[in-house]
């Protein structure tokens, strides 16, 4: 058993006023703003290929100290799954003594110390992305950004990847938009959901998840009737 990592970070509400951006003469952000709550998991929804993945980019430029969890777990192959996970803290005023510590208590929150050794090309697919997952936690960070980070996954894998981010974002003190065009992933993870629309973007819905109170586990959020009811409220939305 590791002891618990305590990492004091200063949290802030974020806020982006007026974003504007075009990409091939079409207009995807027009006067947009949003606000995102501090310590809070906001899941933006929209269709593929609708400017996620950019808002992501612009607010990432403004907020500094960010630490990112993306699709393709991103490892080094000529680095061990430790130095994978540890090599961003290098950047950062962590003495090595903290890094190790850091390193071991992320990896054994998902399940991997034991594979603290070992290279990328002997893991799983799921086990990458866990890596990938402590990785960004690891990172003293006070905002997570997440673009389509379980998207690669089958089903059952995916919700129990989804299981393990729940667990970690409740215990850190870090505040996490993630982008999705997954409706039940967002539902399943986010306190408060948005969803996207038009061209230029605009905000079609903005609600606090209801299910974000019950103490469910994923996989009985994922078939909830009232999960079913606000992906069908949603769906709408996107089949205007």
């Amino acid at each position: 058993m590791h002891k618990e990592i305590q990492t004091q970070i200063d949290t802030k509400p974020i806020s982006i006023k007026n974003l504007n951006i075009n990409f091939e003469q079409k207009s995807i952000y027009k006067d947009f703003s949003i606000d995102f709550q501090e310590n809070k998991i906001t899941a933006i929804l929209a269709p593929s290929g609708a400017g996620k993945t950019t808002l992501l980019k612009a607010i990432s430029k403004q907020e500094k100290n960010s630490s990112f969890l993306f699709q393709n777990p991103r490892l080094l192959p000529w680095k061990t799954v430790f130095e994978n996970l540890t090599l961003p803290l290098e950047n950062t005023n962590l003495s090595k003594e903290e890094i190790k510590q850091r390193g071991e208590y992320f990896l054994a929150q998902v399940g991997l110390l034991d594979r603290k050794k070992d290279f990328p090309k002997t893991l799983s697919g799921g086990e990458k992305q866990r890596v990938a997952m402590a990785r960004s936690f690891a990172y003293p960070s006070s905002l997570l950004l997440m673009d389509e980070a379980f998207q690669s996954q089958d089903l059952g894998l995916k919700l129990k990847l989804m299981e393990d981010f729940l667990q970690l974002a409740n215990s850190e003190n870090k505040t996490v938009i993630l982008v999705t065009h997954d409706i039940r992933e967002a539902i399943c993870l986010a306190d408060r959901i948005i969803v996207l629309k038009g061209s230029p973007n605009q905000i079609k819905m903005d609600i606090q998840n209801p299910l974000e109170k019950e103490n469910l586990s994923v996989k009985v959020k994922y078939t909830s009737k009232l999960s079913l009811e606000i992906e069908e409220q949603i769906l709408k939305i996107f089949l205007e």
